[in-house]
């Protein structure tokens, strides 16, 4: 064996490889973050003409379920805008050859209600940070957990997992599911040094793999 192999530590024959397959994936979430939305759409420009959410999010009222589509349709839309004008189709579609409506949110807590949230007055920006200034679609529009243990810390309300997250996940976030995450949480852990993570989890729990190591600050 040459001698500069032998002066590699053994741990760094699993973290290099780890590193690297991070580094594809970080590229790969790159690229995909320059392809430019397909849907153009600024929340700051309809709600400073004095519109409500519900006035296009009408079945927000009532929704109970999380896998409610509560994203407006076309008939919304055309309740203001000639939908019909063909050269108008390009202020919203950035594609005019391929035009298709918003997707549907489909990987959110199914156990979620609005309907629950609205009946106590809880604003919509409570928990839709930044959307009142937002000029663009985006996932980072949903919910993180930080907002909802804002409430949910066990005395305003419950802090169970089970309360927002089932089956098939488990008392899991879906986000927590891939086989990344054994190596993801690791920087994810980096960026607030476990803020974020002792908003579920214990110390106890770090040490299941982390033996006798304190990782989250009281």
């Amino acid at each position: 064996m040459p001698s500069f192999l032998k002066r590699i530590p053994p741990a760094a024959v699993f973290v290099l490889p780890a590193v690297f397959i991070i580094l594809l994936i970080s590229l790969s979430n790159a690229v995909k973050a320059q392809k430019p939305p397909e849907i153009i759409f600024s929340h700051k420009a309809h709600l400073s003409l004095g519109l409500e959410c519900a006035t296009c999010h009408a079945r927000t009222e009532t929704s109970g379920k999380g896998t409610d589509n509560l994203l407006p349709g076309k008939v919304v839309c055309a309740e203001c805008h000639a939908v019909q004008d063909a050269k108008g189709c390009v202020k919203c579609h950035s594609d005019k050859e391929n035009m298709r409506a918003l997707e549907q949110v489909i990987d959110y807590s199914p156990k979620f209600s609005h309907a629950a949230h609205n009946k106590i007055k809880i604003g919509c920006e409570s928990c839709h940070q930044g959307i009142s200034i937002s000029d663009s679609l985006s996932a980072a529009h949903l919910p993180p957990m930080k907002p909802c243990m804002a409430c949910h810390d066990g005395k305003t309300a419950d802090k169970s997992c089970i309360l927002c997250h089932e089956k098939p996940e488990g008392k899991y976030p879906a986000d927590h599911q891939p086989k990344e995450w054994i190596i993801d949480h690791v920087f994810e852990f980096s960026v607030d040094m476990g803020s974020s993570c002792k908003m579920c989890h214990t110390n106890e729990q770090c040490q299941r793999c982390h033996l006798d190591r304190v990782l989250l600050a009281p």
